[in-house]
């Protein structure tokens, strides 16, 4: 179903903005509803679903997430990988992520499964022309929880004959918050991954946070 739903939902872009890590809707017109037999309903009425809007950045070894969310350079020998941000603090920790030296955003994944589903976003996944996540997969797991997503994660990295796969719990995730998850590199020379994401619970047509034309398109 994860597939299929993958194929459907091919067209559903999703634009960053402020040095591509931003979430942000184009200038189109709204779809008009009343114009139109066809609705906007890219799931084809299977719900609840959750959606994963995802960053996926290279940060220096070493980085870690702080109480609040906020990322930074770390002195620790194990430095805290796994951060729990609120919606309004979402703003501060993609600029703590920015302000990382040799941060690098690789890209803007956008998922989609139903609760206590297991969602995966290849390598070769792209959302905008020239945008790769990279030799890395991701899996995401949610359980609704009222306001909350129980959010599970997993990082699997490969570099030359070297291989690393890193595993999240399951944390509550606020509603507009976001999970945040490092995972070092596969060979100790590597850039470490940091993963963002943010789950929507769309329980019908109406939770979708983009209702515009511009969210279909077959280009890839």
């Amino acid at each position: 179903m994860a597939q299929a739903h993958r194929i459907a939902l091919a067209s559903f872009i999703v634009l960053i903005g402020c040095g591509s890590d931003r979430a942000t809707t184009s200038d189109a017109q709204p779809v008009d509803r009343t114009a139109s037999s066809t609705s906007f309903d890219p799931l084809n009425g299977d719900y609840p679903q959750i959606m994963w809007m995802c960053n996926v950045y290279e940060v220096p070894a070493g980085t870690e997430i702080d109480s609040d969310g906020l990322v930074s350079a770390s002195s620790k020998a194990k430095p805290n990988g796994v951060g729990v941000v609120l919606a309004s603090n979402v703003t501060r920790a993609v600029d703590s992520i920015r302000s990382l030296p040799n941060a690098r955003h690789l890209g803007t994944p956008v998922s989609f499964s139903p609760p206590a589903s297991t969602t995966r976003i290849e390598p070769e996944t792209r959302d905008k022309a020239g945008s790769s996540i990279g030799d890395r997969s991701i899996e995401l797991n949610g359980l609704l929880k009222g306001d909350f997503v129980g959010t599970s994660a997993e990082i699997a990295t490969a570099s030359g004959a070297f291989q690393t796969s890193c595993r999240c719990g399951a944390r509550d995730v606020p509603k507009g918050g976001a999970l945040l998850f490092l995972c070092p590199g596969a060979s100790s020379s590597d850039p470490w991954t940091l993963l963002m994401v943010r789950p929507t619970v769309l329980r019908s047509t109406q939770d979708f946070p983009f209702q515009r034309a511009s969210s279909f398109s077959t280009a890839k």
